[in-house]
């Protein structure tokens, strides 16, 4: 399927059969796509935005429910403290 490329990750199918679940882990803020099977049209489906941004490094994977009702999603975050020190010798 021309609309599907190395960069895409599954995510699930539809209930019903005609669809991919499909998201890209390289794109941020992350979201699926919802690919019709028939034709390889993608139309946005889904769209994940983290409330903390703050250190974000990576995400993934997307695992949904069989109804595509309830999802969850990792986070990967670096954070690191800087301390300023004054008048030390």
């Amino acid at each position: 399927m021309a609309s599907v490329t190395t960069a895409d990750s599954l995510a699930g199918w539809t209930i019903d059969g005609r669809f991919l679940l499909l998201y890209r882990a390289t794109e941020f803020p992350p979201h699926l796509d919802r690919m019709d099977i028939s034709n390889g049209r993608r139309e946005p489906f889904l769209r994940i935005d983290p409330q903390d941004k703050v250190g974000l490094t990576s995400w993934g994977p997307i695992v949904l429910s069989a109804d595509q009702k309830t999802y969850a999603y990792g986070l990967r975050h670096y954070t690191s403290q800087l301390y300023l020190v004054q008048g030390a010798r």
